[in-house]
């Protein structure tokens, strides 16, 4: 047992090895990633990648485990022990009481599915989601009452040849047949515009999500949380291709999803090769995600190449915590904005007209201007934060754009990540042929505190 586990850890951990050198989560990848391209293809070739790295790793490592020497069994002897008698066959009335407690088993599940459907309907706020749990609920009344009849005529009556695990076989084939139907009625429900949709028709998405989840863990007995989140994030895949290109703002809605359920996916494997193949997987639809945020900005340009693809870390730690920095500076008055900004150890530089705090990491800034009650929250590509200076940060990094480049911005409740100026001769990221937005962009990221 130690051995096979000591196996398992070595293994993955040269699969970590090799997967810090060539894997996906590095500033290429990201620079390299184009949204547009067919994100179930990258997907494909990212998971047959993965595995043939898997392969070579498993290779090496049987070849270094193997020993030139031979085994000899010499002196072995085998113990001869007296078989054991065999148990004792039930009688037909042991089976009986046990097909009558599966039976039993079976209805409570079936009271407890309808109760927490009742209990879920009331959550809902849309008709297309409560016509979709009412089909769920249909598929998931299976029919018992021939069971119950045969179950009654034999407690009346014990049939000479019963038939052992008959009820049994036949409740785990309907439940596991009712399941495979009500999931297909989910998956008819996850379309584009329901992913992309309003507010209420995302978050009904999600309850249904997780109460098909809770129900068929008890209704199937070949359940798995891993296939169930990874099916439903392939159907996002799909709705993801389905969109527009254009339609930017539809494509991120549903990349939040992809990128949540794919989460989810991954805490639920318990395999090492699945993890890493789950990891990688995630990764990229990462990728695809920031790369939509980025879209307005000029990968290619010297200077990002050079001040985020070197540390791509601290774009992933910015576009992490902008958009709830956002909504603290939007949803709150200065004094407060401020004091959390003190208590997560935010330094702060007075300026001119307008306060510059920097956070923790010296990854983000947030400037907030004194009279007009404006904030923006910024992209640091240089780290500002220095011991040396009076006020802990070097106040040049901090007062030249090029490495405040970036700035969040949101539109139509998405988050994109914007140059940050409208001068293109300090900071000339804007792709030409998005440059009609970008006044529409750059106001965006520009909000009012209270």
């Amino acid at each position: 047992m130690f051995l096979s586990c000591f196996k398992s850890i070595t293994l993955l951990v040269a699969c970590v090895v090799l997967f810090s050198f060539g894997g996906y989560a590095n500033g290429d990848n990201l620079r390299n990633t184009d949204p547009s391209l067919p994100l179930e293809g990258s997907i494909t070739s990212c998971v047959k990648e993965v595995r043939e790295n898997l392969f070579l790793a498993q290779l090496e490592f049987e070849q270094a485990e193997r020993k030139p020497e031979d085994y000899s069994f010499d002196g072995c002897f085998l113990r001869v022990t007296n078989a054991p008698s065999p148990r004792p066959i039930p009688e037909p009335i042991n089976h009986l009481e046990d097909d009558q407690k599966s039976f039993a088993a079976a209805n409570s599940t079936l009271d407890w599915i309808a109760k927490k459907t009742n209990t879920v309907r009331k959550k809902l706020k849309t008709d297309a989601a409560r016509k979709t749990l009412d089909s769920v609920m249909k598929e998931c009344r299976i029919e018992t009452g021939d069971i119950e009849k045969a179950l009654n005529r034999w407690s009346k009556k014990l049939p000479k040849r019963y038939p052992v695990d008959a009820v049994d076989i036949a409740l785990h084939d309907r439940f596991h047949e009712a399941s495979s139907k009500a999931f297909s009625i989910l998956i008819v429900h996850m379309k584009p515009e329901i992913l992309a949709g309003s507010a209420d028709e995302q978050a009904d998405m999600e309850t249904l999500c997780d109460y098909f989840c809770a129900v068929d863990s008890v209704l199937d007995d070949f359940f798995e949380e891993r296939g169930f989140y990874g099916a439903l994030r392939n159907k996002f895949v799909k709705c993801y291709d389905g969109v527009p290109q254009a339609d930017i703002i539809a494509r991120s809605k549903i990349l939040k999803y992809i990128n949540k359920f794919g989460q989810r996916a991954l805490a639920a494997v318990d395999d090492p090769d699945d993890y890493e193949e789950q990891y990688a997987v995630v990764d990229l639809t990462k990728n695809y995600e920031l790369a939509i945020q980025l879209g307005f900005v000029n990968k290619t340009h010297p200077d990002m190449n050079y001040y985020i693809f070197s540390k791509v870390w601290r774009l992933y730690h910015f576009s992490k915590h902008a958009p709830e920095l956002f909504d603290l500076c939007e949803q709150n008055d200065r004094k407060t904005i401020e004091g959390a900004l003190r208590v997560g150890g935010w330094i702060v530089w007075n300026q001119a007209e307008q306060n510059i705090w920097v956070d923790p990491k010296g990854c983000i800034s947030i400037r907030l201007k004194n009279n007009e009650k404006i904030f923006t929250v910024g992209f640091l590509a240089e780290n500002p934060k220095n011991a040396k200076y009076k006020e802990g940060l070097d106040t040049y990094i901090l007062g030249d754009r090029r490495t405040e480049m970036l700035k969040f911005s949101v539109r139509e409740g998405q988050p994109f990540i914007i140059a940050g100026s409208l001068d293109d001769a300090n900071t000339p990221y804007w792709l030409t042929l998005n440059r009609y937005e970008r006044h529409a962009r750059m106001s965006g990221a520009h909000g009012q505190y209270r």
